[in-house]
C-alpha cells in the first residue's frame, strides 16, 4: 500500500541528474530530463495551472489524486491537468523520468493536439516503450552536444515525441474505453454552454477548453452535435426559457434578463423564430394544457 508522509514531514531526496530544455515555441523550462532521483523523496499535494506529463524511464513513482492511490512504473505516462491537486513520493530506490509542462493554447499554436479530455488519467500505459526510450536517448546526447542549432533539433524531437504520445494515447483510450459510444471530444465545450447560458463563452475560448484549433472545434462540433455551437448555444436558452416560462410566473422581461440577452425584444424575436409562438403564448397554452 502506498504511504505518504504526514503534511508538514521533512523527506530528504538526492536529486539526480536534470537537463531542462528551453522552447520559444512551446514555453521556458517545458522540458526536464530527471535521471537517477534517489528515495526516500515526497512532494506534498499542490496543483498547477498547466498540463503536467511525467514519462516514467525507470524505476516507479507513487500518487496521489481524489482520494486515490496509483502507481506508475518504466513505460508508464503520468498526466496532471490544470487544477487537478495531487501528491507525490517514491516507489523505488532510484527514478528516471521526462517532465513536460504545456498550456493546451500553447500546444495549438505549435500545430499538435492531444486527446487530453478523453484520457482519464492519471496513469496510462502507453507501450511503444523501445521508441520512446531511443526518441530520449537522442534528446540527451543533443542537449549534452551543444552542437550548432542544437536547439532547432532539439524542438524537433520533441514534436516527434508529441505526436507519438498522441498516437499511444488514442490507442490507450480505445482499448481501455468502457462504452462503445464515443466519447464526445466537444463535452467540456456543452458544459461550458449549459453552465453559462447568461453568457455563453466565445468560440476561442470554447476551442480552447477541449484542445482544438478554433477552425477544428466548429467542425467537429457540428459534425458531433449537429448544429454549429451558436445554434446550440440559442437552443439551450430557448429551452431554459421554456422552463421559466412553463413552471414560474416570471415576466419575460425578466427571463430574458437572466437569460443574458441585453435586449428584451431580441429575445421575443428570437423565441418566436425558434418556436413559432411568442412568450406568452408559448405560456398561455402551456397553461391551458395543466388545466
Amino acid at each position: 500500500m502506498t504511504v505518504f508522509p504526514k503534511p508538514g514531514s521533512v523527506w530528504n531526496y538526492e536529486r539526480g541528474v536534470s537537463y531542462s530544455f528551453l522552447y520559444s515555441e512551446f514555453g521556458p523550462n517545458m522540458v526536464e530530463l530527471t535521471s537517477n532521483e534517489k528515495a526516500p523523496y515526497a512532494i506534498e499535494p499542490h496543483q498547477h495551472p498547466h498540463f503536467e506529463v511525467l514519462y516514467i524511464t525507470k524505476g516507479c513513482r507513487r500518487l496521489r489524486l481524489r482520494d486515490r492511490d496509483y502507481e506508475a512504473r518504466a513505460g508508464d505516462l503520468i498526466l496532471f491537468k490544470p487544477g487537478e491537486e495531487h501528491a507525490e513520493c517514491h516507489g523505488s530506490k532510484t527514478i528516471s523520468f521526462v517532465t513536460l509542462r504545456f498550456k493546451a493554447e500553447r500546444l495549438l499554436r505549435s500545430g499538435v493536439e492531444l486527446p487530453l479530455e478523453e484520457a482519464p488519467g492519471p496513469v496510462l500505459q502507453l507501450g511503444k516503450r523501445k521508441r520512446f526510450m531511443e526518441l530520449f536517448t537522442r534528446m540527451l546526447d543533443e542537449q549534452r552536444s551543444a552542437l550548432e542549432n542544437s536547439g532547432l533539433l532539439l524542438s524537433a524531437y520533441l514534436v516527434e515525441f508529441f505526436v507519438l504520445m498522441r498516437r499511444a494515447m488514442q490507442e490507450w483510450i480505445a482499448r481501455n474505453r468502457k462504452s462503445p459510444r464515443k466519447i464526445s471530444r466537444v463535452q467540456a465545450a456543452l458544459d461550458a454552454i449549459q453552465k453559462n447560458l447568461d453568457r455563453p463563452p466565445e468560440l476561442t475560448e470554447l476551442a480552447r477548453r477541449c484542445f482544438l484549433s478554433p477552425s477544428h472545434f466548429s467542425h467537429v462540433f457540428k459534425a458531433e452535435v449537429g448544429m454549429s455551437p451558436r445554434d446550440y448555444a440559442i437552443s439551450i436558452r430557448i429551452n431554459k426559457a421554456k422552463e421559466y416560462l412553463a413552471g414560474t410566473d416570471m415576466p419575460a422581461q425578466e427571463i430574458a434578463a437572466v437569460l443574458g440577452y441585453d435586449s428584451p425584444y431580441f429575445f421575443y424575436r428570437q423565441f418566436k423564430h425558434k418556436t413559432g409562438m411568442t412568450a406568452l403564448a408559448f405560456r398561455a397554452r402551456h397553461r391551458t394544457a395543466e388545466k
